[in-house]
């Protein structure tokens, strides 16, 4: 099965799905974002998303209830099944589903309709999505009849973290949790953002995005620390928690971009570096100080540092905020001697 990064799946998704009407199945471990990531494109390309959990469905939800009407059998169907517009039908946790019911989306995948519901023309799109059988979630054997509907094909979704940081600097996720994941995953031998063993799976991007970045807003540190060790594991939680008291001189992202440049005039470990550097791309987008912003990454010491912070900015801004960072007077400046490496961004 090809293995495919996040970036991959949205085009696979525009090119393959929308573009090419053609139905594609994508596979991946629980909480690495198969769900959030599909409902994004879709909704990005301004397509509905109807979401199927079929895990709780029965047969009679998608095929419908017969009852007698003018003397003929007909089947009275859930209400929500479109009838016009454009949209994605998007069966999610798939192999969740009951035999039976999986059993009833092939008409509908293939010949667009099942009994006497015909699926609109701009709705004859289809992402299925699931576990995989060695994830040891709910999951039942995909007929291969079914399997070979997909004709856009399998794929599977695996966690990348540069790609992950991306999303994480645009959904408010602590610069310190972005930083301790960067900075374990290449100096230990372990892998942190995900990992999975036989008998239970810990560390998941969803665990960090969601969990642990919304702990470290308990005040109580004895708490705090508690409920780390609860969504991660005690171990786990030691580490990160260690991580955390290591670094007491955080950088003031706001006195910065108001115009305080000392914590930047001082030499700091490369980790504060980086958290500054994620700090700084999250404020670039809400800032009213957006010059002394640009004036502060030039001030880094080393141009590793700049030529990092320039290109992450470039890959995690909108096309609207990247145009603003580009003809910034400060920014066309002192970016001369970068440009050359920006090309691909």
């Amino acid at each position: 099965m090809e293995k495919i990064k996040a970036s991959e799946l949205k085009k696979i998704i525009n090119e393959v799905v929308l573009n090419r009407g053609l139905p594609v199945m994508v596979w991946g471990a629980p909480g690495i974002g198969k769900t959030e990531i599909i409902s994004d494109t879709v909704r990005e390309a301004e397509y509905q998303l109807l979401n199927y959990r079929l895990g709780y469905f029965e047969p009679s939800d998608i095929i419908g209830i017969p009852m007698l009407k003018d003397n003929k059998m007909t089947f009275f169907k859930w209400s929500s099944l479109p009838t016009e517009g454009k949209g994605v039908f998007f069966f999610d946790e798939l192999t969740h589903a009951k035999p039976q019911v999986m059993g009833l989306t092939y008409q509908l995948i293939n010949e667009f309709q099942i009994e006497n519901y015909t699926v609109p023309e701009g709705w004859r799109h289809f992402i299925g999505a699931s576990n995989r059988a060695t994830d040891k979630a709910i999951s039942n054997v995909m007929p291969s009849a079914l399997y070979n509907r997909f004709t856009g094909g399998h794929y599977e979704l695996v966690v990348d973290y540069d790609e992950w940081r991306v999303w994480a600097l645009n959904h408010d996720v602590s610069p310190v949790l972005i930083e301790f994941i960067r900075y374990v995953e290449n100096n230990t031998d372990m892998k942190w953002l995900f990992r999975q063993t036989d008998n239970q799976l810990l560390l998941t991007p969803r665990m960090w995005g969601q969990g642990v970045n919304k702990a470290l807003s308990i005040q109580n540190e004895e708490l705090r620390n508690k409920v780390i060790g609860g969504m991660i594991g005690e171990d786990n939680a030691a580490t990160f928690t260690a991580f955390l008291k290591q670094y007491k001189d955080l950088p003031d992202i706001d006195k910065i971009f108001a115009g305080d440049f000392s914590w930047l005039e001082k030499p700091h470990d490369s980790s504060l570096i980086y958290i500054f550097i994620n700090g700084w791309i999250q404020k670039l987008k809400t800032t009213q100080y957006y010059n002394n912003g640009i004036k502060a990454i030039f001030m880094l010491k080393n141009k590793e540092y700049i030529l990092s912070a320039l290109s992450l900015a470039l890959k995690t801004l909108d096309s609207k905020s990247k145009n603003k960072f580009l003809t910034n007077e400060f920014y066309i400046k002192n970016a001369k001697d970068y440009i050359k490496y920006l090309q691909d961004f």
